[in-house]
């Protein structure tokens, strides 16, 4: 992008680009831009996951600290705090929001001038969208507040039909490109026949062997061990040519499936058609037994196309090969050091490792889902970044949570379970294909099983658009309702008809006039109409309504729940509003005209209870069943004769891990003791119904408050058992779940007892929080009681060793600093 085509270096952006298209240069362009010539001021960089954070922080810190920018991450339970010593923030979608807040609620927000936003699309996903949302409106109000200190916003997306809407709506310069650094080429694969996205037939790919289903094997091997025939395909006509291909780095493969069984079984497969071809000369090394063979047809296809070389030429040739022959060789041996290096630092963590995937690795092929622990999947996406790993067999969440390029990505199917894959998502996964200054181009091949499949990939995910996103706000009382309760929190409004004000900032409102204007031009054009003035008016009116119908709806969900109060404009005192009764949904269907209108002038509090759903972050349903759950726990107490029922407090409300049913019910009768009983019974957990579940159980899609009650229920005694420190895979073996989902749940109940601290804090039930700030480390460490104190020393000292001290009478930060003195005095004594 030229300077000149941007303008203005401080308006608002949107920038779209594919993957790997610049958006991330372009933003660290502008944050580095801004940190060098607005003194005292600091920049936000906001990513959709914790994997990317990590990543990019460390990137930034590594490019920009020795130039005295101060960057800092803030991600999972890290305290935001640190955002006042930092030049640039980077953080997720969450902890951008909960910053704004702060910033807001200290009229500190001046400090603030860059918010970029990668991932920008994401505005219409169903559970986070609503967020960035929040975070945009926030910031357009406070711009429109403050005409001096305006805080630029740049969003990043991938292209989007909808584009101009989006930065109509940022009031920002809209810069689309569609060029790839790395071309990318499109196929699909059926009955071993390949053909691109015009449907024209590219080659045949013939299978390893008999057992290499759908040719997933071969498809792998030809960029992991290419052969010295390659096929090029050009615009016109598809030729085969004789040409070297050897790369002695080896090419990377993705392969996507639809679960994480299909991943298991996959990469067993590709991994033992990769050794049973090795084993048949195939290839280098120690992995294969004829190195040189290959590079002998190269030179009888040379010698035959040119009989009349000097034996000089040959003889350099044959030297020339001999070296790349002793490069190759050496490569190899080097991964293979390197993947017994992999092995040996998965056995050291406190997990079994998978036969499967040790046997797997010996071959340079792995697997990757939600199943594994975070640790098992850093190793292997560090081992695929460094080439140890060739091909990785993953699921569709990698394309989201990882930046893992390859040089070719296969579509097992074009399916995740049931359902055919959107656009949206099949544009982000085979975007991974073509690595930046390593490949001239990249490759997609999606597998198809059925004519009904070709159809599916060709027309829609090749050709097809991606879809429009929408505002979230506008069909989800709760995120509308949230935006609402925070703009009284952070004193941005306090009144309904500033409420309605501040809703004209939202992206739902943008979205509504576009719409409005759009039906009523088709009006004017059916009806001939030539009143235009007369009738801008109407759409002005009628957005009006709509916005305010929106702003009653939010207030009523509020003020019925306890978030907010109305108060007496003369003594600020709480008054009763029970004559308020807005009968909408949330789709606007009718208008209440009999609200009384003198209500907009009156005050609007917020109640505690707000305050602690603001500062904690939770959403208001979310703070409301925590909010009565903990009040019952003030009134009737604890059951503290174990853990369990503080457990069931601190596992996420949302569904995380769904039950076995039946290993449930085992659970019920054979392993919980008496004192889990009466947890059992004020909860309201029942045997009887356990065991109509188990014979029948709850649909998936279930979210009725008994079958969430019960899953929650699972949840905590799955962490009360970690905490237990029963390890991860006697945990997964006895249970019937993934290490992974056991990790996703230690990680979210942290997270939410971090939440639940502040909670109680702000609203004054100082013990409840002291007793949920212990019961944190807790699940942080996954540890009992008696060994906080050891783990409080260094956050490198693991769980195991602290409780082999402990067995070995360390029990205490001084008793191991003796043990340290002595170990040291008597070694300085020997001879």
């Amino acid at each position: 992008m030229k300077v000149n085509e941007y303008g203005n270096w401080e308006r608002n952006l949107v920038y779209s680009a594919p993957t790997s298209g610049g958006k991330t240069m372009i933003c660290e362009i502008l944050m580095i831009r801004t940190i060098l010539l607005r003194e005292k001021k600091k920049c936000l960089l906001v990513l959709p996951f914790v994997s990317l954070v990590m990543e990019k922080l460390k990137d930034l810190k590594h490019k920009l600290e020795p130039i005295g920018v101060y960057v800092a991450g803030f991600y999972g339970n890290q305290s935001i705090g640190a955002m006042e010593d930092c030049d640039i923030g980077v953080c997720t979608i969450e902890k951008a929001n909960a910053i704004v807040n702060k910033l807001m609620q200290e009229k500190t927000h001046q400090q603030l001038a860059l918010v970029c936003l990668d991932e920008m699309h994401m505005i219409g996903d169903s559970h986070r969208g609503h967020i960035l949302e929040l975070i945009c409106t926030k910031l357009l109000y406070l711009n429109e507040s403050s005409k001096e200190d305006r805080i630029q916003i740049v969003g990043m997306s991938a292209t989007l039909p909808n584009m101009a809407e989006l930065s109509e709506w940022l009031e920002a310069k809209l810069f689309v490109t569609e060029t790839r650094p790395v071309p990318l080429l499109e196929y699909y694969l059926f009955n071993n026949m390949l053909f691109d996205k015009d449907n024209k037939h590219v080659r045949n790919v013939n299978p390893l062997s008999m057992t290499d289903n759908h040719c997933v094997a071969r498809l792998c091997w030809e960029v992991v061990q290419p052969d010295t025939t390659t096929t090029t395909t050009t615009t016109t006509t598809t030729t085969t040519t004789t040409m070297p291909s050897f790369d002695t780095h080896g090419g990377s493969v993705l392969v996507f499936c639809e679960s994480k069984s299909w991943c298991k079984s996959c990469c067993k497969m590709v991994s033992e058609q990769f050794q049973f071809k090795r084993e048949n000369g195939a290839g280098t090394s120690r992995f294969v037994k004829n190195a040189s063979s290959r590079f002998g047809s190269l030179n009888q296809v040379t010698t035959t196309t040119n009989n009349k070389k000097h034996k000089e030429e040959e003889k350099e040739e044959k030297e020339e090969k001999e070296e790349i022959d002793f490069k190759h060789n050496d490569v190899h041996a080097f991964r293979m050091q390197k993947r017994r290096h992999l092995i040996d630092a998965l056995a050291q963590l406190p997990i079994e490792v998978c036969s499967v995937l040790q046997k797997s690795i010996i071959q340079g092929v792995a697997y990757h889902h939600a199943g594994l622990t975070m640790e098992e999947r850093d190793l292997i996406e560090s081992a695929f970044r460094e080439g140890v790993i060739n091909v990785l067999i993953c699921t569709s969440t990698l394309a989201a949570g990882v930046n893992l390029p390859a040089k070719r990505v296969v579509f097992r199917t074009p399916k995740v379970g049931n359902r055919y894959l959107d656009v949206s998502k099949y544009k982000q996964m085979c975007g991974r294909a073509g690595r930046s200054r390593l490949d001239k181009f990249g490759e997609s091949i999606v597998i198809c099983e059925s004519t009904t499949s070709i159809e599916h990939v060709r027309k829609v995910l090749m050709t097809g658009d991606i879809e429009s996103v929408h505002s979230v706000i506008a069909s989800d009382v709760q995120a509308l309702s949230r935006l609402a309760l925070e703009a009284f929190g952070s004193n941005l409004v306090r009144r309904r008809d500033q409420l309605k004000e501040y809703l004209e900032y939202t992206f739902m409102s943008s979205q509504l006039k576009g719409q409005l204007i759009c039906s009523n031009a088709l009006n004017r054009l059916k009806n001939q109409q030539e009143e235009e003035e007369e009738e801008e008016e109407e759409e002005e009116n009628e957005l009006d309504t709509k916005i305010q119908q929106y702003a009653d709806v939010a207030v009523k969900y509020l003020k019925d729940n306890e978030f907010i109060v109305f108060m007496d404009n003369a003594n600020n005192s709480y008054i009763d509003s029970d004559n308020i009764n807005i009968n909408i949904n949330i789709n606007i269907n009718d208008k209440d005209k009999n609200k009384e209108k003198n209500e907009n002038n009156k005050i609007i509090g917020i109640t505690h209870l707000g305050q602690a759903a603001v500062a904690s972050g939770l959403n208001p349903s979310a703070a409301k069943i925590l909010f009565n759950t903990l009040r019952k726990i003030r009134m009737e107490g604890f059951h503290l004769s174990d853990s369990l029922h503080m457990c069931f407090v601190l596992s996420p409300i949302e569904r995380v891990i769904e039950p076995n049913w039946e290993v449930y019910c085992s659970v019920y009768d054979n392993v919980l003791i008496r004192s889990h009983w009466a947890t059992c019974q004020t909860i309201g957990i029942d045997g009887s119904v356990l065991r109509g579940y188990c014979s029948k159980p709850p649909a998936y899609e279930s979210d009725s408050p008994r079958d969430l009650l019960y899953r929650r229920f699972w949840a905590a005694f799955l962490l009360y058992e970690i905490i237990q420190e029963v390890p991860f895979h006697q945990i997964a073996s006895q249970r019937k779940v993934d290490t992974g989902q056991l990790q996703q749940l230690q990680s979210l109940s942290f997270t939410l007892a971090a939440a639940l601290s502040v909670f109680c804090e702000r609203l004054n039930w100082h013990a409840l929080a002291v007793l949920i700030a212990h019961m944190s480390d807790r699940i942080s460490m996954g540890v009992s009681d008696e060994l906080l104190n050891l783990l409080q020393l260094s956050p490198t000292l693991k769980p195991f060793r602290a409780r082999q001290l402990y067995k070995s009478g360390i029990s205490t930060l001084e008793q191991l600093a003796e043990g340290i003195f002595f170990f040291f005095f008597f070694y300085s004594q020997i001879p």
